[in-house]
């Protein structure tokens, strides 16, 4: 009780006490939306639009490349399809495989789908680059901010999501863009990371991306075969209930995707989310050139490190 008192705002702590139970839960709910509110307008002051990194991390970016390549691929292990939805542009289709146990993040589904969208390979990359763009493609989004840009091609983002029934999740991630053939494929990979401006906090539970990607390869004049991979390590929900949906989730993100960029608008909106008053905090999204730009970013465990 002494904790919820301390958390209740302007009211007193007798003022709190002679509100009936009901009232109690819907001030506590509204102080702490208030409060993240708060978090996120501090972090968005704090955050940078263009840093000076230190050092080299090539060859990690290089390695996370490679891994993701590992999951692209056509492989056994992936079995049969976990789920299938159909678009405007043809069948989506998701797969599921747990790594072996001992392996980071082996209670969680390393989960792949492709489909089509229609659209160019560089309209797909603008959509998903841009975090002010997110509330156009989930639906269960609290906000995506640009904390610090790296390289032409690379950011760390804080991301915000409210799951139905769960507390909010917060993540963390290193965003990295890579050009891959004169054709105009492009790939696009995340990964957990750590960054001072957006240390975890009691308003979010924690989570990580350990590996994303999304491979664009046109297959057509505005037609792109979409193949994305993510091994999520949630916290504070259940793992049942996320391997319950990760499949369909996966598959559900390929359809919005074509339904924006090649059909129906999205009716979701910057007003949906935790904080309305994000910026557009858009860095660009033109094909990478091969910069040797170095960046300030160490390995550690399954995470990037961050020193910028």
């Amino acid at each position: 009780m002494i904790i919820l008192i301390s958390c209740v705002g302007p009211l007193s702590a007798s003022l709190f006490n002679n509100l009936d139970p009901g009232a109690r839960v819907a001030h506590f709910s509204d102080t702490l939306s208030q409060a993240r509110d708060r978090f996120a307008k501090r972090i968005i002051r704090r955050s940078k639009s263009s840093d000076e990194p230190v050092g080299t991390s090539r060859n990690l970016l290089a390695a996370l490349e490679s891994r993701s390549w590992g999951f692209l691929a056509e492989s056994p292990q992936w079995g049969q399809p976990a789920a299938t939805t159909k678009s405007p542009a043809g069948q989506i289709v998701a797969w599921t495989q747990k790594l072996p146990k001992g392996e980071p993040g082996s209670g969680s589904s390393v989960v792949k789908a492709r489909g089509l969208v229609r659209a160019t390979p560089q309209e797909v990359f603008d959509l998903v680059w841009d975090s002010s763009r997110v509330f156009e493609y989930n639906k269960y989004t609290g906000g995506r901010t640009d904390v610090a840009t790296l390289g032409p091609k690379t950011k760390v983002v804080w991301n915000r999501t409210r799951p139905p029934g769960a507390k909010p999740q917060d993540f963390c991630t290193i965003l990295h863009g890579v050009p891959q053939a004169k054709d105009g494929t492009l790939l696009l990979l995340s990964t957990a990371t750590t960054h001072a401006a957006v240390a975890p906090s009691a308003a979010f539970a924690r989570s990580e991306v350990l590996l994303g990607a999304n491979l664009l390869r046109p297959v057509g004049p505005k037609l792109t075969e979409v193949t994305t991979v993510s091994h999520v390590v949630t916290n504070g929900i259940p793992s049942f209930l996320v391997e319950r949906v990760a499949a369909s989730s996966a598959a559900d993100f390929i359809k919005t995707v074509d339904e924006v960029l090649g059909g129906k608008s999205s009716t979701l909106t910057a007003e949906s989310a935790d904080e309305a008053s994000l910026p557009n905090t858009n860095v660009g999204a033109q094909p990478r050139s091969q910069s040797k730009t170095p960046l300030n970013v160490h390995w550690h465990s399954s995470r990037f490190k961050i020193n910028c």
